[in-house]
């Protein structure tokens, strides 16, 4: 400060200098990481959960008009995310069912995300390359991949690029704090959460921030207050993350998304949330066969779970105590380990142990530590900072080559599926999609065979079959046998409302 007191005449160009520099970065983050993912234009839609959220919705045929907006912000499928669905709508305007103009979208998305994570590092602080690291491993990690090439993913993009954004305007609050700034804190937030509801840890991430690096939370230092504005400040994002925690849990109960947190139990649950911790860890440092997981927790060893916890417990302190002079490893690591909680499982939702998609925002923290541990090591030992150096580059152009390879599976649903069973044979999940997917090639032999192997693995996998009988019987007008279709999926899950929904619909269609 005294320096710049001095010269202010060369304080100035030095900074728009860094800001050139910053704003040529974030340029350059964003078109390597469209160059990465531009082949995803060629990929086809998916028979999994792109049917749901694209093909076969019948909401986004139109497009986007007053109606479909209106159901966008009234619908409750398994989610509440109204932006999301606004989303689709307009590529459904622009595009159509052409997949292309869909994938490319995510692409676009994703580099955008990239430079303003970039962005937003920096401004929180002050730093140049540490944030350039971060946004690299974000942009080209193969973890990110299944949240890019995957088009019903949509959801996650939109989810990170608000909050990158929510993180950039709360730097420029807590730079000069004003009521239009903290607005723009506030409405970033409300709409990451309308994108998808994950983002309910945000309030926890802008507090740990508080900590390192904006130095909120230190000493008092005799000034009044310094311990509780930081706080106070996050209540109202609290009551925005209660809100979307309740329209969130509303929306799964009744779309049945929750059917498998009252048939797992508990213990298994939580063996499957201690040890995916460590499993997502694992794959962001050796990320292959990355596939679908199928949950499995009560095959988990009661000693692989307890020491899961052991080991987490131990980093966790360990850091905490380091956090007064290495604030960013604490501050990473609790990112990853908060942002992780609302798909950690302990609540399940859906099927699957984990999924690579679940890391798009949460290892950003991890990113966070690695990259500021590595500032430190060039600081202190002034000869590591070429190999440091080269040792980035390298990691990062093997990760990209990851990335390339694996966006090569996502190009059709054999293809990926395919994929999936090669690393893991007895993957209902990839089977059934699989099977499905080689009956729609009228390869109905093979066909058959894996989602008989599904149905074994998997008997719960008879509900969908028998409400998509339904539905094609319903569609050609047989009654009565698509109410015998839903009676049985009705069976094996007796409260689901979809299922009802549809028995009710065809008994006003019988009717008329």
């Amino acid at each position: 400060m005294a320096h710049e007191q001095r010269a202010p005449a060369t304080a100035a160009p030095r900074r728009r200098r860094h800001c050139a520099a910053a704003a040529v970065l974030a340029a350059l983050l964003a078109a390597a990481t469209l160059a990465l993912y531009w082949r995803i234009g060629g990929n086809a839609f998916l028979n999994y959960d792109d049917n749901l959220y694209i093909t076969a919705n019948e909401h986004l045929r139109a497009g986007l008009t007053a109606r479909s907006a209106a159901w966008a912000f009234t619908s409750v499928g398994a989610n509440w995310h109204p932006l999301t669905w606004i989303s689709h709508l307009v590529d459904m305007d622009l595009f159509g069912l052409d997949p292309r103009g869909h994938h490319l979208h995510n692409a676009v998305l994703h580099a955008a995300n990239a430079a303003l994570l970039f962005a937003a590092l920096r401004s929180l602080t002050g730093a140049l390359w540490s944030p350039v690291l971060v946004a690299a491993l974000f942009a080209v990690h193969p973890l990110h991949v299944e949240s890019v090439a995957w088009a019903a993913e949509r959801k996650d993009l939109l989810a990170g690029l608000f909050w990158a954004l929510a993180l950039l305007a709360y730097a420029r609050y807590v730079r000069r704090p004003s009521g239009g700034r903290y607005a723009a804190v506030l409405s970033a937030y409300a709409l990451g959460l309308m994108s998808k509801p994950m983002l309910v840890s945000l309030p926890v991430v802008l507090l740990l921030l508080d900590l390192w690096p904006l130095a909120r939370l230190g000493p008092p230092a005799g000034a009044a207050g310094r311990w509780q504005k930081p706080f106070l400040e996050k209540l109202p994002l609290l009551a925005l993350a209660g809100a979307s925690a309740a329209l969130a849990i509303f929306a799964q109960r009744g779309a049945n998304a929750l059917f498998y947190a009252e048939e797992y139990p508990l213990g298994a649950r939580v063996a499957n949330a201690l040890t995916s911790y460590w499993a997502y860890l694992g794959q962001t440092v050796w990320p292959v066969d990355l596939t679908f997981y199928p949950f499995e927790g009560w095959r988990i060893p009661p000693w692989q779970s307890a020491g899961a916890a052991v080991a987490l417990a131990v980093a966790t302190a360990a850091l905490a105590l380091a956090a007064r002079r290495r604030g960013w490893a604490a501050v990473g690591w609790l990112w990853y380990l908060v942002t992780l909680v609302p798909v950690i499982g302990l609540v399940q939702v859906g099927v699957q142990a984990r999924a690579d998609r679940y890391t798009y925002i949460p290892l950003t923290g991890v990113f966070v530590a690695a990259a500021w541990s590595l500032r430190e090591v060039a600081r202190q030992w002034a000869r590591l900072r070429v190999p440091v150096a080269a040792v980035c580059l390298a990691a990062l152009g093997a990760l990209a080559a990851a990335t390339w390879a694996q966006c090569r599976y996502w190009r059709s649903n054999t293809a990926l599926f395919g994929h999936a069973v090669a690393v893991q044979p007895d993957n209902w999940i990839a089977l059934n999609n699989l099977g499905n997917a080689l009956l729609n090639e009228n390869r109905v032999n093979e066909g058959q065979a894996l989602i008989s192997r599904a149905y074994k693995l998997n008997p719960y996998l008879r509900f969908d079959l028998f409400i998509r009988t339904g539905d094609v019987q319903a569609g050609e007008g047989r009654f009565d046998e698509a109410l015998a279709s839903y009676r049985r999926a009705q069976e094996l899950i007796p409260y689901d409302r979809i299922v009802q929904g549809k028995i009710d619909e065809l008994a006003r269609r019988r009717g008329r």
